[in-house]
């Protein structure tokens, strides 16, 4: 009775702390059909435990992940292994999202596999903003080629280009200096701005102008 009273009081805890998690959790059977899944899984997915309950997690599948990824996660997880991955899943309002999954077998006390459990986060604004860092440095490189391309030409327009026209390179080469020079002064104030270290002054501004 001891013993019994211990086991319920250990599963209560670990309910209360897996109904606490931030991250998804669902725990499937040897055949992948779902036998719970946290109250975070619940809001990632949009489908409630009851709705969920001896569902196969294929449900979630967005159809755009290739299938060897789902492929290598089976292989991994029925040879007793973790297996960790990103993933494109759907919610059931249809919505599309990116998802970090690890998995890993659940084993008996003699080592053998009786189920699977799945941690579950959405990553997509962490995409989003890895796409916009990538775009943006992107960008920039452009940007900063155009003008050291035109220094490097004018400065080889010095070296054998028409005497009388050396005003005209210096003049273009002192341009496309501060261009240059601006570009990276706006790419520290950048900097600045993403550490804090330059506070933001608000201030009215004539849109027509």
């Amino acid at each position: 009775i001891k013993r019994t009273a211990e086991v319920g009081r250990e599963r209560e805890r670990l309910r209360a702390i897996l109904d606490a998690a931030g991250d998804g959790m669902v725990f499937t059977n040897l055949t992948g059909e779902i036998e719970y899944i946290n109250p975070a899984m619940e809001r990632l997915t949009g489908y409630t435990i009851q709705e969920a309950f001896g569902r196969n997690p294929r449900v979630w599948q967005g159809g755009q992940t290739p299938r060897a990824t789902y492929e290598q996660m089976w292989t991994a997880i029925t040879s007793g292994e973790t297996w960790r991955g990103e993933m494109i899943n759907r919610r059931r309002d249809g919505t599309l999202y990116d998802a970090s999954l690890t998995v890993a077998p659940l084993h008996n006390a003699e080592r053998g596999i009786v189920g699977y459990v799945g941690a579950l986060r959405d990553i997509t604004r962490q995409k989003e903003l890895d796409r916009l860092k990538d775009q943006f440095v992107s960008n920039v490189s452009h940007e900063l080629r155009t003008p050291l391309t035109s220094i490097m030409l004018y400065v080889d327009l010095l070296n054998r280009g028409k005497p009388e026209k050396r005003e005209h390179y210096l003049t273009t080469l002192q341009r496309e200096a501060e261009r240059l020079n601006k570009m990276i002064e706006d790419l520290l104030d950048i900097s600045r701005l993403d550490r804090r270290a330059t506070p933001i002054e608000l201030a009215p501004l004539d849109l027509n102008e």
